[in-house]
């Protein structure tokens, strides 16, 4: 460690010598917030950190003191109170924060006393224990080939309950954050735009407000070494594209902040049609709700979400013209499932009818009936299976039907498929 003069450990400390993780500088205890330290682990050199709160201890541990962390490739630069400043690397920084962290969580497993008292949550505990795989990366990821990360699945997802805020989960791997999205802050044309551009340079930045804090997903495009053979006299190296996911909490929500590293295209995937059920949700919300978030109706909003740009890349496979149409005009949601003697259901939520003694012959709304073959005894297989369910292969037909009614029906409707685990998938 380049100074001596700063330390930070998990042992006794403060006037009332309590267990805690402990800054000393000089002769002075500074009392860390577990979160703030977990957080701090995870910036990278792409990132310059905020400010990160400390707790002073004189008879109460509540007196705030701002401790600015900045980092760059090769050192962590630590300035108290706006006024002293000490450096130190990255390397000694980690080592010792990490430390003072899988010694906290160990201790607070046990219940021994600490100076946080009941504050610290069990699940955000376990939220920092397995982040520091992750985080380790970081520090250095040009040092670490593909057999280092532990690649993770991303996910999002808001609550069907609606008012002026929908509560939503954002996860990465098993560490998730909690928040809300309000309508007065939310400009769902700049959510798309961010969207777009997330898709176009495969990194960039997603703010869900909440009042008028954002919960940051941030996006960066990693090259990891795969493997490397000699060729001619020299060495190729192979790469693997990853996507490092970073999602920062706002200061309403009490939780550490969560990175990871995924695969790029279900990433963005998970992003968009979150984003589409988030106005799906509002679709089938009635009027005075919608009303609320300044749009005259669900449908606006999903269309205003809805994005030929993202899609286009979701679909390397189709052909593309020179011009991407950025956006299309969505009428109805037509939803496939099977379930309850039906083939799905409209974006209002009513059925789309099995019509009696007509086999395989389906009903949408606006449009005339048609016939997929075979769909009739997909339904009844799921529900003369029994316990022999095979819920895998059972999906996979029913995204084959799901994809050849898109085919089938205009562009004004968009097709998603619901999973027998309530997964939806927009078919493109």
């Amino acid at each position: 460690m380049k100074s001596k003069s700063i330390s930070v450990e998990y042992r006794k400390g403060g006037q009332k010598g309590m267990m805690g993780i402990w800054m000393k500088k000089g002769g002075t205890d500074y009392l860390v917030n577990p979160y703030a330290l977990a957080d701090s682990l995870c910036a990278d050199e792409h990132q310059p950190l905020d400010l990160y709160e400390f707790a002073s201890i004189n008879d109460t541990p509540d007196y705030d003191v701002y401790l600015n962390i900045s980092m760059t490739i090769s050192e962590v630069n630590l300035r108290f109170d706006f006024s002293s400043q000490i450096n130190m690397s990255r390397e000694d920084y980690f080592a010792m924060a990490s430390a003072a962290l899988a010694a906290f969580c160990e201790d607070s497993k046990k219940s021994v006393p600490i100076v946080y008292g009941g504050t610290i949550d069990d699940e955000h505990l376990k939220t920092i224990k397995s982040q520091m795989t992750a985080t380790a990366v970081l520090f250095d990821p040009h040092k670490h080939t593909i057999d280092d990360i532990n690649i993770e699945e991303f996910s999002l997802t808001f609550d069907n309950d609606v008012s002026c805020d929908v509560a939503f989960a954002a996860k990465i791997g098993n560490r998730t954050i909690e928040s809300y999205l309000s309508d007065w802050t939310t400009n769902f044309d700049f959510l798309r735009h961010q969207m777009e551009s997330l898709t176009f340079l495969q990194m960039g930045e997603i703010e869900i407000n909440y009042e008028d804090e954002p919960t940051l997903f941030r996006f960066i495009r990693r090259n990891v070494l795969t493997n490397t053979k000699k060729v001619d006299g020299g060495t190729a190296y192979q790469h693997k594209e990853l996507l490092q996911v970073q999602i920062l909490p706002n200061t309403f929500t009490k939780t550490p902040a969560v990175v990871g590293f995924c695969k790029p295209m279900p990433t963005i995937r998970a992003m968009y049609e979150s984003l589409l059920q988030l106005g799906r949700i509002l679709a089938a919300a009635d009027i005075e709700t919608v009303s609320d978030w300044n749009y005259s109706s669900g449908m606006n909003i999903y269309n205003t979400l809805k994005s030929g740009i993202v899609e286009a890349y979701l679909t390397p496979y189709k052909p593309k013209s020179e011009v991407v149409k950025r956006q299309t005009i969505v009428r109805h949601i037509v939803t496939i499932c099977g379930r309850d003697d039906t083939y799905g259901y409209h974006e209002d939520g009513s059925s789309i009818y099995v019509i009696k003694n007509a086999k395989d012959l389906i009903c949408i709304d606006g449009l005339a009936d048609f016939t997929v073959n075979s769909i009739t005894d997909w339904i009844k297989q799921r529900d003369e299976a029994g316990q022999d369910f095979d819920a895998e292969k059972w999906d996979s037909r029913g995204l084959e039907f799901a994809r050849q009614i898109r085919s089938l029906i205009p562009e004004d409707y968009d097709v998603w498929y619901e999973s027998s685990a309530k997964k939806l998938t927009l078919i493109l």
